[in-house]
């Protein structure tokens, strides 16, 4: 989760935040309804609920953010807070979590070498993130196999 909340302007907010005004609180809710849903008095089983953090974006030129230097700078190629974020509320309710962000080899500023097949996307093609945001099967591949591998390490 994260993406669309980065790329529409959602504040970040605080760890104290509840509620769905920032992205802490709005994680916070989010988590809190999964394991009151998947609890094990209401399910009759136990449940692992695990966490994924968002791929690495293009820029804002594909977002509802204007293209501005600030927005690219600060927002979209800054993802330490929103990592963070993930984090530190996932850990608050002892959650796992799987670094898409940073383990996943998505990126989509990398291999790009012949244009892309987006109709809107000006870059040059990239196999894994043809158009910056979402991954293509192949990129899809590799999401699933450092989740399976994540996986395997925590069951």
């Amino acid at each position: 989760g994260g993406t669309n909340d980065v790329r529409l302007g959602v504040k970040l907010g605080t760890m104290d935040d509840r509620g769905t005004d920032t992205f802490y609180g709005a994680w916070h809710t989010l988590i809190q309804g999964l394991l009151e849903k998947y609890s094990p008095a209401r399910t009759g089983k136990e449940t692992k609920i695990v966490l994924l953090t968002p791929i690495k974006l293009l820029d804002a030129s594909k977002s509802h953010l204007p293209d501005a230097d600030e927005n690219n700078a600060n927002v979209l190629y800054q993802w330490d807070g929103w990592i963070a974020a993930i984090k530190e509320v996932a850990a608050y309710y002892n959650l796992p979590v799987v670094d898409m962000h940073n383990q996943s080899g998505v990126n989509p500023h990398l291999n790009r070498s012949v244009k892309g097949t987006h109709p809107e996307y000006l870059g040059n093609y990239n196999p894994d993130i043809t158009d910056g945001t979402h991954p293509t099967q192949e990129g899809a591949q590799l999401m699933a196999d450092t989740l399976t591998e994540f996986l395997k390490g925590i069951l």
